[in-house]
């Protein structure tokens, strides 16, 4: 037996349980900045860099890198090694002495050592070469500390917005149920049709899939967070938005840019290449070496030998022109896409900071005007339904419009905390 409701107090009653979710549709946004109950043990945007920086094995190759190439640095400057040799000289090879060592007194045995004499200007240059190559992996690193950061920020982010979504969305879904239910007791009593009734069992159904369409986002943001974190994340991600500072004013965005790691990667690459030029224009210059061999013979005195050689660099229309016209089309070349790199840098810039500016403003007009108008339109709705000029239907239709306001109003939220993690990354 049901209890006897008027069709009245059933409206009413029905009624209030959707204002009841309405108000969980506009009040979302300002209440999902606030931390929930749970936030102690959830994890925040600075604990995931920090992991992502303590797990991340590009950093472990830069820094190998770095120090490989300080080692190689020490090596390139010093003088080639020594070189032992050893022979036999004047050997008879026919006649009735061949092959001996001891009759004929010009036949020698005889071990030497040889170095060679690089410049010192070429060795200094060598050196030089490497030591830019351990500053450019330590720029680079530099830069991938920052890309870290700013990548798992986003990835972040992606996993933070379903899980954003899905706690609107939950609530609804409760909401709806206890709707569902007070719209069939109505319903079974004879109160309210039969559209009503499955009005409300739609609207639920369409509730849980989209409870199930965020899981499966959450399922894949996760997997590609885990790829920073080292390990799947299964910890909640905390409800309040994520800390992530302000960026500069434009001009002063662009000053900063200037200085960017990246533009020191590129300046440390035109160093390498003026001095890999420098080191072509050495090649002109003649190298030395010595040799300084001891020889006996059998029942006759020692022999010594002492031999000095050194390069000569006569052809040089197709080797060290060659190789100076090489370096310089090299050197003309990372001078150009220097000036290239700082373009993209300012307009990157400049298109980030726009955007969130802009996109600033867009969630000032949805809290100013939007959510506030899709909370009137809801209550309009409500007054309506409970006054019996409308149907419930036009109650849903009024709930599934401030969803949607909301969540329209979180992916602008999650815009702009991208474009804040590209700017941060930007003004570095």
């Amino acid at each position: 037996m049901f209890p006897c409701y008027s069709r009245a107090t059933a409206r009413h009653k029905a009624a209030t349980r959707v204002a009841l979710v309405v108000v969980v549709a506009v009040a979302w946004p300002a209440s999902a900045e606030a931390s929930g109950p749970d936030d102690a043990a959830a994890l925040t945007l600075a604990a995931v860099e920090a992991l992502a920086l303590d797990q991340a094995p590009q950093l472990d190759a830069t820094r190998a890198q770095a120090q490989a190439a300080r080692e190689r640095a020490i090596s390139a400057r010093q003088l080639p090694d020594p070189r032992l040799t050893a022979g036999v000289s004047n050997l008879p090879v026919n006649g009735e002495d061949r092959f001996s060592l001891s009759r004929d007194f010009m036949t020698m045995t005889g071990v030497g050592v040889m170095q060679e004499f690089p410049r010192a200007s070429k060795r200094r240059l060598r050196g030089q070469a490497e030591a830019l190559a351990a500053q450019i992996a330590e720029a680079r690193r530099v830069v991938l500390e920052h890309a870290i950061r700013r990548d798992a920020a986003l990835a972040y982010l992606d996993l933070w917005r379903p899980q954003q979504a899905a706690r609107l969305v939950e609530a609804m879904v409760e909401e709806a149920r206890r709707e569902r239910s007070v719209v069939e007791i109505a319903f079974r009593a004879g109160r309210v049709p039969q559209a009503d009734l499955l009005a409300a069992e739609v609207e639920l159904e369409l509730l849980h899939d989209r409870h199930a369409r965020l899981s499966q986002d959450a399922d894949e943001a996760r997997e590609r967070l885990a790829r920073w974190t080292g390990t799947p994340v299964s910890t909640p991600l905390t409800s309040a938005e994520p800390a992530l500072p302000s960026p500069p004013a434009l001009p002063e965005l662009l000053a900063l840019v200037e200085h960017h790691p990246e533009m020191q990667v590129a300046e440390t690459d035109i160093a390498t290449r003026d001095n890999a030029l420098a080191l072509a224009r050495e090649a002109y210059k003649p190298d030395w070496r010595a040799e300084l061999m001891l020889a006996w013979r059998p029942d006759f005195s020692e022999m010594a030998t002492l031999q000095l050689g050194m390069d000569l660099p006569v052809f040089t229309r197709n080797r060290q022109d060659r190789d100076v016209a090489a370096a310089a089309a090299d050197a003309a070349s990372v001078h150009a896409m220097h000036e290239d790199h700082a373009r993209r840098l300012r307009a990157d810039a400049a298109a980030a900071w726009r955007a969130w500016s802009r996109a600033r403003q867009r969630l000032r007009r949805y809290d100013e005007v939007i959510v506030p108008a899709a909370a009137a339109r809801a209550e309009a709705a409500l007054a309506a339904y409970r006054a019996g000029r409308s149907e419930l239907a036009a109650v849903l239709d009024a709930r599934r419009a401030a969803l949607d306001v909301s969540l329209m109003r979180l992916d602008l939220q999650v815009e702009s905390l991208r474009r804040l993690a590209e700017l941060r990354y930007l003004s570095a």
